[in-house]
C-alpha cells in the first residue's frame, strides 16, 4: 500500500484554460435585438405586475424577490442575479407561474418577457467564466475501455453488465446506416460469447450515477485507500492472467526481454527505461514530466533481482515479473486512474499551459465520445497543437463519431440519460402481467433495453434529428416486442422471420397509423420502468419526463404525503385522475403535481408493461387529455406532436444540458446557461442533428475549461 500512496503528489490542482475563445463568438449570438432602457423597464413592470403580490421580497413565497430581476437591482451581480433570472425564466417559460388561480400572462406578452429574461441572463453572465474541470477518477466503464486501448486489446478484459449488448459487429459508423436486421447478444443470451472475463480477474467496482446525472460525475465517484488497493489487486491479476499476453498487442513491447537485455544491470536498466518511456506517456495520456521516467525505472530495478534471489512468495525475480509489478503500480497512479490535469511540482514544463491544455482537451474529447483514452491520432494532434481551433475540434469529432468506439456514447451516455437500466428492477404483478415473464434465461426486459439502445444508436449513427427521440417512424423489435405491442411481423417488416430468436431484432417502419409507437416515450422500457407493481403511475411517468425531456426533475415528495392506494386504483381504475387531484388539495403538493400529472396522464393509454389500451379493466374509457405549457391536447399523438413542434426548443435545450453535463463530468449551473442558450440556437439552426449537439458542446467555452 505504501508503494501506491507514494504515487500521489502532495498538492494537485487543475490547470485548464480556454483555448477556444473564437467559438464563443460563434455561439453567443442569440438573434434577439438589444432593447433600450425604456423598453427594458416596461417589460420588467409588466412582469412585476404578475409577480409582486406573492414575491415582493425574499421572505414571501419561494424565497424569491421580483426586485432581483430589476435592471438596476441592488442584488449582487453575477451568480446571485443570474440565479434569480434562471428561476424566473424557467417557471414563466414552462407556464408554471403565475399559478393557475392567478391572472394568466397573454401568450405574446409571455414570449416577450421570456426573450427579455434570456437577454438579461446573457448580460448578467457576461465575463463570468464557467467552472473548471474537476479532478476525478475513471469510472468502471472508462477504466475497462482504457485498459483495452492502452494494451491494444481487441476485446474487453472484464465482464461489465452495463453493456446491454455484448457484440458490436452490427454497429458500422462509416456506413451511416444501421442494418435492417441486428443480431444483438445480451448477457442473458444463450448464444452470447461469455469469454470476455479473464480467469482470476475480479469484476470492477460498480459506480452509481450522480443524482439526476451520470456515473462519470466527480461528485458521484468515491475514492478511498481500500478502493485503490482493490484496483491494484485487479491490475496484478490482469497482468498475471495466462490469456493476457495473447490478447494484448502491447505485450511484446512492454513485458518481453531479450537475452541481450539481461547481460548486466546497465543493460536491464536501459531496456526497462526504453519500455517505460514508450508506455508511460500513453498511460498518463500526456508527455512525461520531470523525474517520472526515473521514478518508475527505479521501481522496476527495485523489484528485479537475479533468479537466485526469489521474491517472498518463492517466485523468481525475473525482468518480466518486475515489469508486471511496475505496470500494475502505474495503473493505480493518480496520473492514470484520475481524469483532470494534475499540475506538476517542480517540473521544467510547469509553465507550458498550452501543451498541457492540448492534451487535457484530447482526453476530454476521447472520454466524452469513446469513454476511453485518446488514440494515436488524437495524441499527435495534441502534440502538434492542432486542438486549438473549433475547426480542428470539429474535424476530430467527425473522425471519432465514425469510429466503432463511439458506440459507448450510446451505451453510456444514451442509456443513462434514458434511465434504461431501471427496467431491470421492474416487478409487475406476475399474474396480471404474465407476458413480462415470458422466459427465464432471456427476460423480456432485456428486449426492452436493447430496443432503446438500437434506437439511440440509429439516431446517432444516421445523424438524425434529436426530435426523433420523441416521435419517430421506425423502431427495432424482436419477437418478444412484436407480441407485446400486438403486431404481426408481416404487418411492419413485410414478412415473417423464419426463426423465433431472442437475439433477432428487426428495423420496423411505422406507418402513420402506428407512429405513436415511435420514440422513447411510448417504448416499453420507459413505460414499464415508470409504473408501479400493479398499475401505471402517472406520477412516475411525469417525473421521468420532467427530468429526461426537460432536465427539470421535481423535488422528492414530502415524507408525510402518502402514495396512491394501489388496491384502490386497481379496483377502481377510473379514479386515477381523482386520486391525483387529492394530492393537489394541499398547496405544497399542487406546485409539483400541476407540473407532473398532465405529463404522466398523457401516457395513461399504455398499461404497466407498455401495452396499448383504450379502456380500464372496469370498462371506463381512458382520458389522456391535458395541457402542455398552456396548450390543450387530447391524445398521446397530439402530445408528442406538440413536443416536436411548438415546444421543440425546450427538449433541444434539455438534451444539450444532458450532453454538456456528461461531457463536463459535472452538473451545469447558472453560468453555463448562456452557453446552453447559444448551443441550443446553433443546433436548431442546423436541423437539430445529433452530431451538431456534439460539435457545439465540444467547441463551447465550458468544454475548454
Amino acid at each position: 500500500m505504501n508503494r501506491i500512496c507514494a504515487n500521489f503528489p502532495a498538492q494537485v490542482s487543475i490547470a485548464s484554460r480556454s483555448l477556444l475563445f473564437v467559438a464563443i463568438c460563434v455561439l453567443i449570438v442569440d438573434g434577439v435585438d438589444a432593447q433600450d432602457s425604456s423598453d427594458q423597464s416596461q417589460v420588467f413592470e409588466q412582469l412585476s405586475g404578475y409577480c409582486v403580490d406573492c414575491h415582493a421580497d425574499r421572505e414571501d413565497n419561494g424565497n424569491f424577490s421580483i426586485q432581483d430581476l430589476a435592471v438596476n437591482s441592488s442584488a449582487k451581480s453575477g451568480r446571485v442575479r443570474s440565479t434569480a433570472i434562471v428561476r424566473a425564466l424557467e417557471v414563466i417559460d414552462y407556464h408554471e407561474m403565475p399559478p393557475q388561480e392567478a391572472d394568466s400572462i397573454p401568450a405574446e406578452q409571455r414570449e416577450k418577457i421570456v426573450r427579455w429574461l434570456r437577454q438579461q441572463l446573457r448580460t448578467e453572465s457576461a465575463g463570468v467564466r464557467p467552472a473548471p474541470t474537476k479532478l476525478r477518477r475513471l469510472n468502471r466503464t472508462e477504466y475497462e475501455n482504457t485498459i483495452r486501448d492502452l494494451f491494444r486489446m481487441n476485446r474487453p478484459a472484464f465482464v461489465n453488465p452495463d453493456r446491454i449488448v455484448m457484440n458490436g459487429d452490427y454497429f458500422d459508423p462509416p456506413s451511416g446506416r444501421m442494418p435492417k436486421h441486428v443480431l444483438a447478444f445480451s448477457h442473458y443470451s444463450v448464444a452470447a460469447d461469455r469469454s470476455d472475463d479473464l480467469a482470476g480477474v475480479a469484476t470492477l467496482p460498480v459506480d452509481a450515477p450522480a443524482e439526476h446525472g451520470f456515473n462519470n460525475q466527480s461528485d458521484a465517484l468515491s475514492f478511498s485507500p481500500a478502493l485503490i488497493e482493490r484496483y491494484f489487486e485487479i491490475a496484478k491479476a490482469l497482468l498475471a492472467s495466462s490469456e493476457f499476453p495473447e490478447l494484448s498487442a502491447e505485450w511484446p513491447q512492454v513485458f518481453e526481454f531479450a537475452e541481450t537485455d539481461l547481460i548486466d544491470g546497465d543493460a536491464v536498466r536501459t531496456a526497462a527505461s526504453a519500455r517505460l518511456s514508450r508506455f508511460l506517456p500513453r498511460a498518463f495520456r500526456r508527455p512525461l514530466r520531470a523525474d517520472e521516467l526515473e521514478r518508475y525505472t527505479k521501481l522496476f530495478l527495485g523489484e528485479w533481482r537475479d533468479e537466485s534471489s526469489p521474491a517472498k512468495d518463492g517466485s523468481p525475480r525475473t525482468a518480466q515479473a518486475a515489469m508486471k509489478t511496475t505496470v500494475a503500480t502505474i495503473l493505480v497512479s493518480p496520473k492514470f486512474l484520475f481524469r483532470g490535469d494534475l499540475k506538476p511540482i517542480g517540473s521544467a514544463q510547469a509553465d507550458s499551459e498550452l501543451a498541457d491544455s492540448q492534451y487535457a482537451i484530447a482526453s476530454r474529447i476521447s472520454y466524452f465520445l469513446w469513454a476511453s483514452m485518446p488514440d494515436d491520432e488524437l495524441f499527435d494532434a495534441a502534440a502538434n497543437g492542432k486542438l486549438s481551433r473549433p475547426d480542428d475540434l470539429i474535424a476530430q469529432v467527425d473522425r471519432m463519431l465514425a469510429d466503432r468506439k463511439s458506440k459507448s456514447l450510446a451505451t453510456d451516455f444514451g442509456m443513462q440519460w434514458l434511465k434504461v437500466r431501471k427496467i431491470a428492477t421492474a416487478a409487475p404483478e406476475r399474474k396480471e402481467f404474465e407476458q413480462f415473464y415470458r422466459r427465464i434465461n432471456n427476460p423480456v426486459w432485456t428486449s426492452m433495453q436493447i430496443e432503446q439502445l438500437l434506437f439511440f444508436e440509429t439516431v446517432m449513427l444516421e445523424n438524425r434529428s434529436i426530435l426523433d427521440f420523441i416521435d419517430a417512424d421506425f423502431a427495432y423489435w424482436n419477437n418478444d416486442l412484436f407480441k407485446l405491442y400486438g403486431y404481426r411481423p408481416a404487418e411492419v417488416i413485410g414478412y415473417t422471420p423464419p426463426h423465433d430468436l431472442y437475439e433477432d431484432f428487426f428495423r420496423v417502419s411505422l406507418p402513420a397509423s402506428k407512429r405513436f409507437r415511435g420514440g422513447i416515450l411510448t417504448s416499453a422500457a420507459t413505460l414499464a420502468s415508470t409504473s408501479a407493481t400493479t398499475r401505471t403511475s402517472p406520477v412516475y411517468r411525469g417525473a421521468w419526463m420532467l427530468e429526461v425531456l426537460f432536465n427539470r426533475p421535481p423535488p422528492p415528495p414530502p415524507e408525510e404525503v402518502p402514495d396512491l392506494e394501489d388496491s384502490a386504483t386497481k379496483a377502481h381504475a377510473r379514479d386515477v385522475r381523482a386520486m391525483l387531484a387529492k394530492h393537489r388539495d394541499s398547496p405544497a403538493c399542487a406546485s409539483c403535481h400541476d407540473r407532473i400529472d398532465p405529463l404522466g396522464l398523457a401516457l395513461e393509454s399504455f398499461d404497466a408493461i407498455g401495452r396499448l389500451r383504450h379502456k380500464y379493466a372496469d370498462g371506463t374509457k381512458i382520458d389522456v387529455s391535458g395541457e402542455l405549457f398552456g396548450q390543450p391536447f387530447s391524445s398521446t399523438a397530439e402530445f408528442k406532436k406538440m413536443l416536436t413542434k411548438e415546444h421543440s426548443g425546450k427538449f433541444v435545450s434539455a438534451f444539450v444540458q444532458h450532453a454538456l453535463k456528461y461531457a463536463l463530468s459535472r452538473s451545469v449551473d447558472v453560468v453555463d446557461r448562456q452557453y446552453i442558450q447559444a448551443i441550443t440556437k446553433r443546433v436548431q439552426e442546423r436541423g437539430n442533428r445529433f452530431s451538431e449537439v456534439i460539435k457545439a458542446v465540444v467547441t463551447s467555452e465550458p468544454f475548454s475549461r
